[in-house]
């Protein structure tokens, strides 16, 4: 039984604005990492005020939503915002600096202070775009591609994906796709870094259960999106069952009626649903904790080996009889 799902969502949704937000967060409590450390630069208040400006300004952005002066008055906040996040990107450039000047006269570590470079660095670069972004966005009133977007600061490996379901017509993070088989482990899985059709993983999935792990697949289930043509004859060349759910209604009657087992197979892979809320709400967390998709992917791992295990005590548990006491 196959399924893609999506579990791994970036922090928030990635507002153009918040992103400013996000920026001025970390420069300034790298900067007032740095100043505790005695590196001072003039600064015309402490690092942390200028947080709790720009969170003010956040607060301002969605004060007027729903009036008719509303758009006018988030192009003034941003303006405001903008000029802050210029401001605290020069203080924090200064400091950076001073710390690469004179960071071995500090208490810090050689680690921790390679770290508050990069962390800084990381993101002085990416300000420009950000603002460019949210300018295009709130100021023009100009659609970017998904491509050109920055959706995190901290994660460059999270993909914009078309879930086209109610309340959810898009969604931020990696698909990662998930096979079980009858008795509810686990089987296959593989987290994408990169975009790739539904339809697409059916052959690779194969090719690591039967080519790579030389494991017995009779027959697959799976939804509409893992129909295709090509599947159907791979499959065929194999010599395992399809029944991977039809796009064409008419094709996927004929079906039924001819084949009672491709209804009772469909009907059981409907269960992979609930597969996939056990793995993410209970063996990865809500939400699932993991930057950079190394990270996300060995979690992912560890996530379907606790799960495999856990299942495995369950099924033995399930054997064991169970003594009931008798009415004296």
């Amino acid at each position: 039984m196959f399924d893609p799902f999506l579990p791994l969502p970036p922090p928030h949704h990635p507002v153009d604005w918040v992103l400013l937000r996000d920026a001025t967060r970390t420069l300034m409590k790298a900067t007032e990492r740095i100043r505790k450390q005695g590196l001072l630069h003039r600064m015309p208040q402490g690092p942390l005020s200028f947080l709790s400006e720009m969170n003010t300004l956040c607060m301002a952005m969605t004060a007027r939503n729903r009036t008719s002066e509303g758009r006018k008055h988030r192009k003034a906040v941003f303006r405001k915002m903008k000029a802050l996040l210029r401001r605290v990107e020069k203080h924090a450039r200064r400091h950076l600096n001073l710390l690469k000047e004179r960071g071995e006269e500090t208490d810090l570590g050689t680690g921790a202070i390679r770290s508050v470079i990069e962390q800084v660095e990381n993101i002085l670069a990416q300000v420009p775009a950000i603002i460019k972004q949210a300018h295009e966005r709130i100021i023009g009133g100009r659609k970017l591609a998904n491509k050109d977007k920055t959706l995190s600061l901290y994660d460059d490996d999270v993909q914009v994906i078309k879930r086209g379901k109610t309340g959810a017509e898009v969604e931020f993070g990696n698909n990662l796709w998930i096979g079980e088989n009858r008795d509810g482990f686990i089987v296959d899985y593989a987290l994408e870094k990169e975009k790739t059709s539904d339809a697409k993983q059916v052959e690779a999935s194969i090719t690591r259960l039967v080519d790579e792990q030389s494991l017995p697949v009779a027959s697959v289930w799976g939804d509409r999106g893992l129909h295709s043509q090509a599947n159907e004859e791979f499959l065929q060349s194999k010599g395992i069952y399809s029944g991977l759910c039809p796009r064409d209604v008419k094709v996927l009657s004929e079906r039924l009626n001819d084949d009672p087992s491709l209804r009772t197979g469909l009907k059981r892979r409907a269960g992979t649903e609930a597969r996939i809320s056990i793995v993410v709400s209970k063996f990865m967390g809500t939400p699932a904790r993991a930057k950079g998709f190394e990270h996300r992917d060995m979690m992912v791992g560890w996530a379907v080996l606790s799960h495999n295990l856990w299942k495995l005590a369950r099924l033995k548990q399930a054997e064991e009889p169970v003594d009931i006491p008798q009415a004296a």
